[in-house]
């Protein structure tokens, strides 16, 4: 690829390791648990512009770059951090009770897979800097829909340092 990546590229690094490493991660924490809350796997990990908030596929994890700001730049390269939000948006139609327990699981498994990503170089030439805040979004719900909502909305931060030909 030629040029800057920037927000596009950092978007993509996430929605790329979180969708390679997100079932095991999921799997790891059912096993540790071991009790009634288990968590469904998650469908799909999309690259949004807007976030959706529409009932679809549950629970799923969307990816909206939020901000850049470049730190430094020259004639041949492009120093920044990007702002993204990562949120896993969950549905209960049994057991509302747990819900929020499952979003709570949710963002421990999304939090350790970038702290993982830090660690393990995940990204792709991408650093993750900040992690957090993380918000419980409220539960709602659409009228005629028996499910419950849940979002829970990670922040991040991607330091980013590339050359420009």
């Amino acid at each position: 690829m030629s040029g800057l990546a920037m927000m596009e590229g950092c978007v993509d690094a996430v929605v790329t390791y979180v969708s390679a490493n997100v079932p095991a991660k999921i799997a790891a924490l059912n096993m540790e648990f071991a009790d009634s809350i288990q968590l469904p796997d998650i469908t799909n990990v999309y690259s949004v512009e807007k976030l959706e908030i529409e009932p679809g596929d549950f629970p799923r994890v969307e990816v909206l770059g939020m901000r850049t700001d470049i730190q430094s730049e020259n004639a041949a390269m492009v120093n920044s951090l990007s702002s993204l939000a990562i949120v896993c948006s969950i549905a209960d139609d049994t057991d509302r009770a747990n819900l929020r327990r499952r979003g709570y699981r949710y963002a421990r498994a999304i939090v350790e897979l970038l702290k993982a990503a830090r660690s393990d170089g995940g990204l792709s030439g991408y650093a993750i800097g900040k992690i957090g805040p993380i918000d419980f979004g409220p539960l709602r719900w659409k009228r005629g829909e028996s499910r419950v909502i849940a979002d829970v909305i990670i922040g991040v931060q991607i330091l980013t340092a590339e050359v420009f030909p």
